[in-house]
């Protein structure tokens, strides 16, 4: 964190502008500076940023009490005079602050022309004495029984005859005796508070918009006429204007509020309410309001801040607000300066606006209040306050800070929850990111709630099939065709009913992520059941116990190490594991997002468990018959990102950066071993959240699981200094330097050797996806620098005991071959049905196709296809190549389908993307090696449109035209922004594959995108499925269906439940199950490979 020094200086509010500018020259410089040196860098891009858009812009006006009593300190207490002894008492002589507020003793003006820049000079550095920043001149008044006393030099009368009206305010007097004091009483804390508000660019974004009003009687102590200033008008932070930000004018702003007077609360409310509405004045001149034509609108936000009760309420303001909402403040006496002093004015104006437009013609224009009760201690004024503040999401917009730390995280949390209603565009439904698994006729489906902050919640839930349907517990249907939510009268099959609020009872789990499912059920509390590999293969649990054990004096450095930060204390190492075992926030438990990654079931003898790993670190196992949670893993790797998941801040929409925890894809293997045991083992991968791969023994029903070993880039910690110091159990380590984000399956395959079965188990993966890819301006194939271009294989172990600390790795395929990185899963084949890997397709993100063929002896790797340097862009794939065998005249062959699509640039609403069909005629062996490699656009038929023959007939073309032409395959090229992001499945000679497309224009919610389901024949890409036909002949739009889902659709999922012969979903959006599923003929499902149990 860049530390923000400069001296605050008492100016002037009013007409009063004189010194402004220089203060402005003496300090603005240091400011300007470190804030531009906490800018973050570039975030990455990321799927994830179709939740956030241009959405409302946040229009955040701040309401600033500077009525007298501002300057008391916190406890109430009125800074009265110094004693002899120079310490600061009230007027009943108690003390209220020490000798070490003075800054700069006091000293004698001896000359005509000594200024403001000369006192200045006098201040110490505030990086040295931080008091120093925010100092108060003072001047002496007089001296009574050997007592002086002093007051703060205004250039108005605060007391009578004080200060001589014909004095040069420009200049100090002569003769005249000054000194800097630091008073922290409240003015000063709360220019403290705005301070490092501002100064806080982690939450004060540049694009954010604010601006500052403040409201007293007057500047003369006997005019009690309400005085409202528009100190600067909302604008962004970043909008520069006489050479500086606007940030930097708040900031300088600040120095030029000095308390006086009366508290007219309902005057300052009203005109904060002018200003947006466009009617507010100021010096007889017009001000326009912040609220203008945009393309998605503003979410408008009054801060209301005071320190008392409101003591001044104006006749015409009254007559103003009466003629908006109607009679107020009559059930006192009615007058303009009643006793309520315009309380209830101010609490009716606040809700009117809450619900209707604040500026005329402007839909959409209302106003979010905020009151804030800053070091107050009036029942009556806090529940005039508490009444002001409008409920957002259930929860009432009223703060009470105490002290400027808590005024300062107040005014950020304020400006974090506009931040999370504007900017953030997702609905409020859980999501289903293609996670759901069928087991029998149950379906898991791991839901997320996306949001506008660091961490998201999310649940596994259960639910049935029934005849192609998603149904609840009950065997009613649980989702709205209309939308693909769940209904709210739903009940999943965990859940349960809730009547602890006779009134209020909870019946059903519907729609909400934090009812029914695993959630509610994960184990919390001092022993609960969490695990780690800290020092052990056998993991250790973080109980209470053995985390305060476990940090010591000794581990410290290790723990700096772990959690990624250098000044953690042993109690802040406590804290973060105590965030780690307890999972609780406030009355709900915390369970994770599953972004990418998917429920795997696996059937024990006794019970079934459902895995699934989520964003906030957690690997959970859940019973299925009961949703209680068996144990959870919790990486290491993954401790240096608790801090961040802890303070959970608030996303920038306008640079999405998550920190991830796992988000890979898992692999279950089950097997007999060597003794004729039946052994279950699990991998998985982190995704974003990092470049490792875990290898776990799971076999055990009851008890918790074993490392068998963990592949990395790099280790930051040797064994020894994690304390693996037990006989035999030190931590298995395979180290791959050119390992990227694991986004892919590690798959355990059968491949070819050299050896008596003439073949071997090996766990394969691909290399993985380098972040380079995620800028869209960076070419593909750029050679050297990049990681994940390569295949890789580890051998198989059947137990933690039988692996060697030290793992080689294998290289199926190199970097000197592979151009780009790997980010989708491998396509295993097997030719002769002998449960033997023959062959593996692989597609980087670079446009390119593989196929490694596969014997005992050799391997040969061909590239089949490149199509990303195509004369009309750069071509990625992100998705598996899903590979099915036909046949033509004879002639057999394979066919790799693929869409493109750049995942990290969703809403690219520009780019144009294709979905390809290559022919692979020399995995049959019909042609020779390398006949036609690569498969360039060139050689591929371009089937988008029909053709029409001499009859003016118009038809899809056919294979027989894609052969005659001399191709090797066909497309479809994709409407403008339309891309494939996931997997595409072929049956039946059938491929069904989603796209997405980005809003078009003004992205003004998630909801404004569209998700289309194709279904295509294989061999031409031609409409195959009747019900997607519009009537038309040879119209392109009868390949495809638009389908109920918000955010990105997963790929299709086609079941075969036991009540019905198919079923085929798109997230929960059931697209046709049996005869209606008119493209499936029954019985024809080409194996292309079969794992060996």
């Amino acid at each position: 964190m860049v530390t923000i020094d400069f001296s605050l200086f008492l100016i002037e509010t009013g007409e009063f502008k004189m010194f402004s500018n220089l203060f402005k020259k003496l300090k603005l410089v240091a400011i300007s500076g470190a804030i531009s040196a906490m800018v973050a860098s570039p975030a990455m891009s990321e799927d994830i940023e179709i939740f956030f858009g241009e959405a409302k812009t946040a229009n955040m006006m701040l309401v600033l009490d500077l009525s007298g009593s501002m300057a008391f300190y916190p406890n109430g207490r009125e800074y009265f005079a110094v004693n002899g002894d120079g310490i600061h008492v009230d007027g009943d002589g108690d003390v209220v602050a020490s000798e070490d507020e003075l800054i700069v003793k006091e000293w004698t003006v001896t000359k005509n022309n000594f200024t403001f820049d000369d006192a200045v000079a006098l201040l110490p550095d505030p990086s040295v004495n931080p008091k120093a920043r925010y100092p108060h001149l003072q001047v002496f008044w007089y001296e009574d029984d050997g007592v002086d006393y002093w007051l703060d030099w205004v250039p108005w009368n605060v007391f009578p005859g004080y200060i001589d009206e014909k004095q040069n305010l420009g200049r100090l007097n002569k003769d005249e005796r000054y000194r800097w004091y630091y008073k922290d009483n409240r003015i000063t804390q709360l220019k403290e508070a705005i301070y490092d508000f501002l100064a806080d660019t982690t939450v004060t974004r540049d694009i954010d918009q604010i601006g500052m009003m403040t409201y007293a009687t007057g500047s003369d102590y006997y005019t009690r006429n309400p005085n409202v200033d528009l100190i600067e008008q909302i604008r962004p932070l970043s909008k520069v204007t006489g050479g500086e930000t606007h940030r930097d004018t708040l900031v300088n702003s600040i120095f030029e509020m000095w308390p006086v007077a009366s508290t007219p609360t309902a005057e300052g409310y009203y005109r904060a309410t002018q200003y947006l509405g466009g009617s507010y004045t100021q010096n007889g001149s017009a001000v326009p309001s912040p609220i203008l034509d945009g393309a998605c609108g503003f979410n408008n936000s009054i801060v209301l801040l005071t320190d008392g009760t409101p003591t001044a309420f104006d006749s015409n303001t009254h007559s103003s607000v009466e003629k908006i909402i109607g009679t107020c403040d009559d059930s006192d006496s009615g007058g303009a300066n009643a006793t309520n002093y315009g309380k209830e004015c101010t609490e009716d104006l606040s809700a009117h606006y809450f619900v209707n437009d604040v500026k005329s013609n402007f839909p959409g224009s209302t106003i979010n209040t905020s009151t804030v009760a800053f070091a107050l201690n009036d029942t009556v004024a806090e529940t005039f306050l508490e009444n002001t503040a409008s409920t957002l999401n259930g929860e009432k917009l009223f703060f009470k800070p105490t002290d400027a730390k808590e005024l300062a995280q107040v005014f950020k949390n304020i400006l974090l929850s506009t931040q999370d209603s504007t900017s953030f565009v997702a609905p409020s439904v859980p999501l289903s990111q293609s996670n759901r698994l069928k087991h029998s006729n149950d379906l898991y489906m791991a839901m997320f709630k996306p949001e506008g902050k660091e961490t998201w919640s999310g649940n596994l839930k259960k639910y049935s099939l029934k005849e192609g349907n998603i149904v609840d517990a009950n065997g009613v249907v649980a989702v709205d065709v209309n939308n693909g939510t769940f209904l709210d009268t739903a009940e999943s099959h965990w859940f349960v009913k809730d009547y602890t609020d006779p009134n209020n009872p909870i019946v059903a789990d519907g729609n909400e992520i934090a009812l029914g499912g695993a959630m509610p059920k994960i184990s919390v509390g001092t022993t609960p059941k969490v695990y780690s590999n800290l020092n052990s293969n056998s993991l250790n649990q973080l109980t209470e116990t053995f985390t305060k054990t476990y940090v010591n004096d000794t581990n410290l450095n290790v723990l700096k190490t772990l959690f990624g930060n250098s000044l953690l204390t042993k109690d802040i190492a406590q804290e973060n594991f105590d965030w780690i075992r307890d999972r609780v926030n406030g009355s709900t438990n915390r369970f994770g997002d599953a972004l990418h990654s998917r429920p795997q079931i696996l059937e024990y003898t006794n019970k079934t468990v459902a895995f699934i790993s989520t964003n906030e670190g957690y690997l959970h196992a859940i019973d299925t018959a009961t949703g209680d949670e068996l144990w959870s893993f919790f990486p290491r790797q993954l401790l240096n990102k608790v801090e961040t998941w802890r303070s959970d801040q608030s996303l920038d929409p306008t640079n999405v950066e998550r920190q991830y925890g796992l988000d890979g894809q898992m692999h279950i293997h089950s097997f007999v071993d060597s003794g004729g045991n039946q052994k279950h083992h699990l991998y998985f991968g982190m995704r974003r959240g990092g470049n490792n791969i875990y290898a776990m023994d799971v076999s055990s029903e009851t008890n918790p699981p074993q490392m068998l070993y963990t592949v990395s880039d790099q280790f930051d910690l040797t064994t020894g200094q994690l304390g693996y110091n037990k006989a035999g159990d030190t931590e298995n380590r395979a180290t791959i330097t050119n390992l990227a984000q694991s986004w892919s399956l590690p798959v355990i395959v059968q491949l070819p050797a050299n050896n008596t079965n003439k073949y071997e188990k090996r766990l394969v993966f691909p290399g993985g996806f380098d972040t380079y890819y995620d800028d869209t301006t960076n070419a593909i194939n750029p050679g050297a620098g990049i990681k994940g271009n390569a295949i890789y294989s580890l051998p198989f172990y059947e137990s933690t005991a039988s692996v060697p600390a030290s793992i080689s790795a294998t290289t199926l395929i190199g970097t000197g071959v592979i151009s780009n990185s790997i980010a989708s899963n491998l396509t295993f084949i097997d030719l002769n049905n002998d449960e033997v890997v023959d062959s593996i397709y692989a597609a980087d993100v670079g446009g390119k196709i593989y196929r490694a063929d596969l014997t005992t002896t050799t391997s040969t790797v061909d590239l089949l296809a490149d199509v990303g340097a195509d004369s009309d862009g750069s071509y990625r794939f992100y998705s598996k190549p899903d590979v099915v065998f036909a046949d033509y005249k004879g002639v057999s062959f394979a066919t790799v389908a693929i869409g493109t699509g750049h995942r990290s640039d969703p809403k690219n609403n520009t780019s144009v993307d294709k979905f390809y069909a290559f022919f692979d005629r020399e995995i049959t062996g019909d042609q020779a090696a390398n006949d036609n490699d690569p498969i360039t656009p060139n050689k591929l038929f371009d089937v988008t449109t029909g053709t029409t023959d001499a009859n003016g007939e118009t038809s899809f073309y056919e294979l027989d035209d894609i052969i005659a032409a001399g191709d090797v395959g066909w497309y479809i090229e994709l409407a403008s922004g339309e891309k494939v992001l996931a997997n595409s499945t072929t049956i039946d000679f059938n491929i069904f594959f989603t796209t997405f497309i980005p809003a078009q224009g003004a992205n003004c919610g998630v909801s404004s995108t569209v998700n289309r389901l194709y279904g295509v024949s294989l061999l031409e890409g031609a409409p195959s499925v009747r019900a997607f036909e519009t009537g038309l002949l040879a119209d392109p739009t009868d390949r495809y269906t638009n389908v109920n889902y918000v955010g990105i659709a997963p790929g299709v999922t086609i079941l075969f439940p036991e009540d019905t012969s198919i079923a085929t979903l798109v997230g929960t959006q059931t697209v046709c199950t049996g005869d209606d599923c008119d493209f499936y003929k029954g019985g024809v499902r080409t194996v292309k490979w079969r794992e060996k149990k």
